[in-house]
């Protein structure tokens, strides 16, 4: 793949690990519904699903579906144990899957969608997701913690939808966090639905002069400036 670079929302920002206390502390407002965004807009929707008709987007409502149906056939908790790949084909690509560590305060990718790798810029089967934060210094560092935290404390779907860093193409990402289970009923493994929201469009009075191109961010409905590298 091409060259990466670390996320640059705003470099004149310092970007901040979530320590535990903020992970745990923002975790518990996901659940009780009173989430407030410290990026400012960048976060859109944030909430439980419990049907698959609570989404919009027909993958993620796919995958809430199969993920049911692995609790409905065993009659106990969705286990890992019980995926099978094949059966996932209409979200193949866009599927993570993480193994929890430390209660719920990390996890580590085991599998990372091709198409989520292609559009995001890297694979990062291997890592945990704190260290693809602190390597990308990503303002979502906190909420994609947080979500994972709460997902384990609670057992329960959890729906999102963000803005991306200015360097990917995609305008921002749908994801969908689901739990999966040991034979002990302990949440074990995250199964993740990653979906691209469509791309920026440039307007005409966003052309490029030297190396800085002045990208519109329809959602915000304001310009802001990346850096681009000269090809």
């Amino acid at each position: 793949m091409g060259g990466y670079a670390p996320d640059t929302q705003d470099p004149a920002d310092d970007w901040l690990d979530p320590s535990d206390q903020d992970i745990e502390r923002a975790a518990t407002r996901i659940a009780a519904g009173s989430w407030r965004d410290p990026g400012g807009a960048l976060i859109h929707d944030m909430r439980f699903v419990d049907l698959p008709n609570d989404l919009s987007d027909p993958v993620l409502s796919f995958l809430l579906e199969y993920w049911s149906g692995l609790s409905e056939a065993g009659g106990s908790a969705p286990l890992r144990d019980r995926i099978d790949v094949l059966e996932m084909r209409p979200a193949i690509g866009m599927i993570l899957l993480l193994d929890v560590e430390r209660d719920g305060f990390d996890a580590r990718y085991r599998v990372y969608g091709t198409r989520v790798a292609a559009h995001g810029g890297r694979d990062w089967t291997g890592q945990t997701v704190s260290e693809m934060n602190a390597a990308t210094r990503t303002p979502m560092s906190l909420m994609y913690r947080a979500c994972y935290r709460c997902v384990y404390l609670t057992g329960r779907p959890t729906y999102t939808e963000h803005d991306s860093p200015l360097r990917l193409a995609v305008q921002g990402w749908r994801r969908l966090v689901l739990p999966l289970f040991d034979a002990e009923a302990r949440c074990s493994a995250f199964l993740v639905g990653t979906v691209p929201v469509p791309a920026r469009k440039l307007p005409p009075e966003a052309a490029q002069t030297g190396t800085e191109a002045r990208l519109y961010v329809a959602r915000r409905g304001r310009f802001s400036t990346l850096t681009v590298s000269p090809r």
